[in-house]
């Protein structure tokens, strides 16, 4: 009798451990599982309690109660989750690995949008005799043998100067300093590649016409367009350039001024004016405008009374101008 209480009495306890084992083995599941899926997605592992717990589903907005790998199967995972799946263990895991350095751990790939030339030069194209205004590439380039196409580039080249940009956009040409020599003004955007404040560029034209020496940056910041006039009336020529995304009306399905400015940082609703003095353009001089998105501006007298508007194109209301 004594022999079958024992045995009873081990029997319960052997019972008993392996019950607490096995409910602290799906615990350790289900924060594994819990630690690879969304905060905002809780899964119970497939053996075990099917009950969801009530703490859970006061916590979780989202809730998907997967019993088996069946249920998972249904699951559709959007872009961000195109190189991953279910496997029927319940692990969520990648179908390529990228270990690029074979480590064990997997590595972030990102595609540039553009090639390794995405800042050309840019050129300029003198009109000088004996060839005029000459493009670079033979227009019969087809037809005509290799050394030809090659002896017409060389010869196009006496009349084109090259002058580096950081993505060069909406140019400007004036005499920004008064000294008989035309000046070349640009802004820089690079498209989506790099969250970097770009300046603008200012190559002083001399004797010798444009050289790479003579050049200036502004602080515009990625800049969408630039003009020059005389808005203090000073008698000295200003400039006014604007910052923005000019590639965001095609990523926005609302063109509405309240969705812009929620979409926005400060570098998107602001513009600049450079008052240039005596010493020229300086930071000091800087005055910040605010506008919304501005994609465009130009400096005119609209109401001729001798002093200077500045007009800015907006994105948001179709043809939104901001004077």
């Amino acid at each position: 009798m004594k022999n079958c209480i024992v045995f009873v009495c081990c029997f319960l306890l052997l019972g008993f451990t392996t019950y607490y084992n096995k409910k602290d083995n799906e615990t350790a599941r289900i924060k594994r599982h819990s630690s690879a899926a969304s905060d905002k997605i809780f899964y119970r592992d497939f053996i075990g309690d099917t009950t969801l717990p009530k703490k859970a589903e006061r916590k979780a907005g989202m809730l998907f109660h997967h019993n088996s790998y069946k249920d998972f199967s249904k699951g559709i995972l959007s872009d961000a989750g195109a190189n991953l799946y279910v496997a029927r263990n319940g692990n969520i895991q990648f179908i390529n690995l990228f270990d690029l350095n074979a480590d064990g751990f997997p590595e972030a790939v990102f595609n540039n949008d553009h090639n390794h030339h995405e800042t050309p030069d840019l050129f300029i194209y003198h009109n000088r005799r004996p060839y005029g205004l000459r493009s670079l590439i033979n227009p019969n380039a087809r037809d005509a043998p290799a050394f030809q196409n090659l002896t017409w580039t060389l010869e196009s080249l006496a009349s084109i100067t090259k002058l580096p940009t950081e993505g060069g956009g909406k140019a400007v040409v004036s005499d920004l300093d008064k000294d008989g020599y035309k000046d070349f003004l640009f802004v820089n955007f690079i498209h989506g590649s790099t969250l970097a404040a770009i300046p603008a560029y200012i190559y002083w034209g001399g004797a010798d016409g444009l050289n790479s020496g003579r050049r200036s940056l502004l602080p515009v910041d990625r800049g969408t367009a630039v003009a020059v006039g005389d808005v203090t009336g000073d008698g000295l020529e200003d400039i006014v350039a604007n910052s923005g995304r000019e590639h965001l009306g095609l990523e926005t399905r609302d063109f509405s001024h309240s969705f812009l400015a929620q979409q926005g940082g400060p570098r998107e609703k602001t513009s600049y004016l450079f008052q240039q003095t005596e010493a020229g353009f300086t930071i000091s001089s800087r005055e910040l405008i605010p506008t919304q998105f501005a994609i465009d501006v130009k400096i005119a007298d609209l109401d001729n009374d001798g002093s200077k508007e500045v007009i800015y194109l907006e994105l948001g209301t179709p043809r939104a101008l901001r004077i």
